[in-house]
């Protein structure tokens, strides 16, 4: 093949992997942010627990406390997998279309 056609097509894949990149960036840079906020958010979580327990006058109060403790954690993580989940997915299909799109205009069949 000529270099003459392959330049234009290369442009076309160069510009969509510089997007899909651009898209990586962004998209791992909000998967790594949420995933900071829920730790800190736990970590108070937990600090404010380990202050109930402390506050807890017989076995029983103890045992609620850390029962609703644990209740709530899972409740978060699960809220969190989902989150992360819709993220993940999001950054992979964030600029597919456009990558995938230049392929074929690049190489049709």
């Amino acid at each position: 093949m000529p270099a003459s056609n392959s330049s234009p097509q290369a442009q076309v894949l160069f510009q969509a992997a510089q997007g899909a990149f651009a898209s990586w960036v962004q998209g791992t840079s909000e998967l790594a942010t949420e995933m900071g906020n829920f730790a800190r958010s736990r970590m108070q979580a937990d600090w404010e627990t380990m202050a109930k327990l402390m506050r807890c006058r017989d076995p029983g109060d103890a045992l609620q406390c850390q029962c609703q403790a644990a209740e709530k954690a899972v409740r978060d993580y699960l809220d969190e997998a989902e989150k992360l989940s819709g993220l993940a997915t999001k950054l992979a299909l964030s600029h597919y279309p456009s990558v995938s799109g230049s392929a074929k205009e690049s190489h049709p069949v």
